[in-house]
């Protein structure tokens, strides 16, 4: 039996016999996570998401619909896909994105849906989403000054925004508070909104810039330095021990503080090794890591008339990879196989280099161990018979590709 169907037949037993099902990459991390953006539309234009113009929308027929979503929700919970995140653009904007919501809760496996929003139509919808039980709203929220909420957002809504937040505070539904620490910007105002975890039960989390799009324009501010900055004034931070939330924040508590502080720091505390998450865009791309362009086009999958079983077998060929690693050898580069993609069996080339790997990593991933061979800088193999003789060449396998054409 080969890898992957031994991985389907494998989750096929523990659902019979009531066990959940894991998806596991080559480095056994656990993929629990997905976050799904329902749409590309915002009605706040921040500045270091996208320009003074704006940016042409996705065509509506393009986006997925809330029905080709349940879908593939459907087929990646029996897969052991438990964590719901619902993004946008601004998620709210889109019409019965709560009753959308609840359908969610309604899949079996399905634990938790979590709300991502900028605030500004939380409130008029907080009702809808208590009833539709969602299980945690991240509110974003660069600063606490209404001239610099315009300045960053090009809206004048900050009323709206901070009497969302005082309403929401006031349900049983967990919040948190996500900052972008901005240098020149919100610098000065990071110990203040900070001060949100001691008046409220709320976690504030601070998520350093990506230097990617118009992110690239503004100076980030370290994690480190922000710690600096709150223990300054609050007293020394201690590490948080237990898991918390969904994804890769690391929380801390300070003395007095009724919430957590948390940090998510994707440049100055790379995560790649933890990383837990898959993306789904809102025109049906799935996608690895927000850094990199490697995808898998599910709408065109979906839209051709594939079959749910086609997609179910589509889905477990889920085997994500490293492909470049960083001076301090770290994992940096992560990629899918597509799900359109077929293998092409390709004989081992005649030489065999020696192995370039660092020595912490678990298993051998530049393809030169193993008996995996280097053909135009990528490794391949032989056979599926090779593969399943040879578990090292299974781990390390970075496979040559055909597009299927539908």
């Amino acid at each position: 039996m080969r890898w992957r169907d031994r991985c389907a037949a494998g989750n096929d037993i523990n659902l019979r016999k009531g066990v959940k099902p894991k998806v596991r990459d080559r480095y056994l991390r656990e993929i629990d996570y997905l976050r799904i953006s329902v749409t590309d539309r915002c009605n706040l234009q921040c500045r270091y998401c996208m320009p003074e113009e704006g940016v042409e929308s996705i065509c509506h027929s393009d986006i997925l619909t809330y029905e080709e979503i349940l879908r593939l929700i459907k087929i990646v919970a029996k897969m052991g896909i438990c964590k719901i995140k619902i993004t946008g653009g601004e998620p709210l904007v889109r019409k019965d994105v709560c009753g959308f919501i609840r359908k969610i809760h309604e899949i079996p496996g399905i634990n938790s849906v979590t709300l991502t929003t900028n605030g500004s139509m939380l409130g008029q919808y907080l009702p809808e989403l208590e009833a539709a039980g969602i299980s945690g709203i991240n509110i974003s929220l660069d600063t606490l000054d209404a001239d610099k909420f315009y300045q960053i957002t090009r809206r004048d809504c900050f009323i709206e925004v901070w009497d969302s937040f005082r309403k929401v505070i006031n349900t049983k539904i967990p919040v948190k508070i996500n900052c972008v620490p901005m240098r020149g910007f919100n610098d000065e105002e990071l110990v203040d909104i900070a001060l949100l975890a001691k008046e409220f039960p709320v976690s504030v989390r601070f998520i350093e810039m990506m230097p990617i799009g118009k992110g690239r324009d503004y100076q980030g501010i370290s994690q480190k330095e922000v710690e600096e900055m709150l223990e300054s004034v609050y007293g020394e931070m201690t590490s948080v021990s237990e898991a918390m939330g969904n994804g890769p924040a690391k929380y801390y508590n300070l003395p007095g503080f009724q919430g957590k502080i948390g940090f998510i720091s994707a440049i100055s505390h790379e995560f790649c090794r933890n990383c837990n998450r898959i993306r789904l865009t809102a025109d049906g791309i799935l996608k690895p890591c927000l850094n990199y362009e490697s995808h898998v086009d599910l709408r065109k999958a979906m839209r051709n008339a594939i079959s749910d079983r086609e997609l179910e077998q589509l889905e477990t060929a889920i085997d994500r990879y490293c492909d470049v690693l960083n001076p301090r050898g770290r994992l940096c580069i992560i990629t899918f196989h597509s799900l359109e993609d077929r293998i092409v069996k390709e004989k081992f080339r005649d030489r065999l280099d020696p192995c370039t790997c660092p020595k912490e990593l678990p298993v051998c991933i530049c393809g030169r161990k193993s008996d995996v061979k280097k053909v135009t800088g990528k490794p391949i193999v032989s056979s599926d018979e090779e593969l399943e003789n040879n578990p090292r060449a299974r781990s390390a396998k970075l496979r040559v590709i055909e597009k299927k054409k539908y």
